[in-house]
């Protein structure tokens, strides 16, 4: 999906067609959808700006039911918080669940909402990253790391993930006891795991 206007009047297209065809003007309209520079705030505030990206954005996230998937690259430890209020590793869990609830808010169903970060693990302090991929059922990997082999990794993850559809999860759910109906007819070709179905052909847009 192309992106629409920003609150400055501006269009930026960051599809992947446009990334084959015309490899430049992509990345032009990346930095500045993304404002490349230095004169920020020292203190990387990663889900503090996913929050800003969507109020100022909106048009820019697709329907609420539908996967929404971060990826986040630092080399800095995460600081979306008020330091006066969190102190220790207690707090720093509540603090990430507030983070994680306001992002599930913006969808209708469960488990579509997933966060990679890409960070120096050293400096992931009271393991803030580490708890924000552990409750989007994500991967956390290592900066030092190939990035092909990450994205390798994320992109697999993802592919499978669009063609699953997440259970409710108020109750355990035997598998042999679900059945898979479309249009009201029994199929097959499904595999259920980790609390959603997922099918080796999906089915069609709207079924």
């Amino acid at each position: 999906k192309a992106f629409s206007r920003d609150e400055n009047g501006n269009v930026y297209n960051l599809t992947s067609e446009r990334a084959d065809t015309d490899f430049a003007s992509f990345k032009s309209d990346f930095e500045k959808a993304i404002l490349v520079g230095t004169s920020g705030s020292g203190s990387e505030k990663s889900l503090e700006s996913i929050k800003k990206s969507r109020q100022f954005n909106p048009s820019w996230y697709s329907e609420t039911d539908s996967l929404l998937v971060f990826i986040i690259v630092s080399d800095e430890k995460e600081q979306s918080y008020s330091a006066s209020s969190v102190k220790n590793q207690e707090q720093h869990n509540t603090n990430i669940d507030e983070w994680i609830a306001l992002f599930n808010s913006w969808k209708t169903e469960e488990n579509r909402i997933k966060v990679y970060p890409i960070i120096n693990k050293a400096v992931d302090s009271f393991n803030r990253y580490m708890l924000i991929a552990d409750k989007t059922n994500s991967d956390l990997y290592d900066l030092a790391s190939p990035f092909s082999t990450i994205l390798d990794s994320i992109s697999t993850d993802v592919s499978n993930l669009v063609n699953s559809f997440p259970l409710k999860q108020d109750y355990i759910i035997e598998e042999d006891t679900i059945v898979v109906t479309i249009d009201g007819i029994e199929v097959d070709g499904w595999t259920y795991l980790d609390g959603a179905i997922s099918f080796s052909t999906p089915p069609a847009h709207g079924k």
